[in-house]
């Protein structure tokens, strides 16, 4: 054999069989590879996944007002007579064109709530109340929110400036509200009401005297 094939069969040993002084006389290096996490804990900075994920409270209040707010969107007071009812507050009698105004410049929110389920019920029968849950039946909306709220802890009561909200956007479905709005109350449910508010918020969400509220003169007959 040349000198040239023993040099060559010389590295290709060396290759395959490093020369153990330096494997002996070498530590170890490091191990730099991340241990896997446990078993069902995210890796750190990443989210939970959905299903593992804490699921986001919803008041029950705010599932009631949604639901108010889809039944006077189809009451259509264009086909009514509404304009002879009143609502009280105290011994103060509020006409139809006034509530309005009442509301914004107030933003009481039980007398507006229990008007207008006081004047759909007027036309519509207490029957047609077809959401009701027997725990509440026979409550009107205000007693229900009351019942409700009872025994919640804070966290799961209805903010109050989210609950203005809501009056306004169902005295404005009251008002403006149409047959051919494509929602139901049996569609409003914990995981569908953020989109509902979304919604209704864009379509009903603006001030209930109308765009131009703040230059209307709030003395004459009509303002919405």
């Amino acid at each position: 054999m040349s000198n040239f094939d023993l040099y060559i069969s010389k590295l290709f040993l060396e290759a395959e069989n490093p020369e153990e002084d330096q494997s002996q006389n070498q530590e170890a290096p490091a191990n730099t590879q991340e241990s896997p996490p446990d078993e069902g804990v995210p890796p750190e900075g990443e989210m939970p996944p959905e299903e593992l994920a804490p699921a986001e409270i919803v008041p029950p209040e705010e599932l009631e007002l949604a639901k108010l707010a889809v039944r006077a969107i189809y009451f259509n007071t264009s086909s009514k007579d509404v304009h002879n009812l009143k609502m009280k507050v105290g011994d103060q009698l509020i006409p139809f064109e006034k509530i309005p105004d009442y509301f914004e410049k107030t933003k009481k929110i039980l007398p507006i709530l229990g008007f207008v389920e006081w004047a759909m019920d007027r036309y519509e029968g207490v029957s047609s109340k077809w959401t009701e849950q027997p725990e509440f039946k026979g409550q009107s909306i205000i007693e229900k929110i009351k019942s409700m709220n009872s025994d919640l802890p804070e966290e799961q009561k209805l903010d109050n400036g989210k609950r203005v909200y809501w009056t306004r956007i169902i005295l404005n479905c009251l008002l403006r509200g149409s047959s051919n709005f494509n929602l139901n109350i049996s569609d409003i449910n914990e995981k569908n009401i953020k989109e509902v508010f979304r919604l209704m918020k864009q379509e009903f969400g603006r001030d209930t005297r109308g765009l131009l509220g703040s230059e209307v003169d709030s003395t004459g007959p009509g303002t919405f």
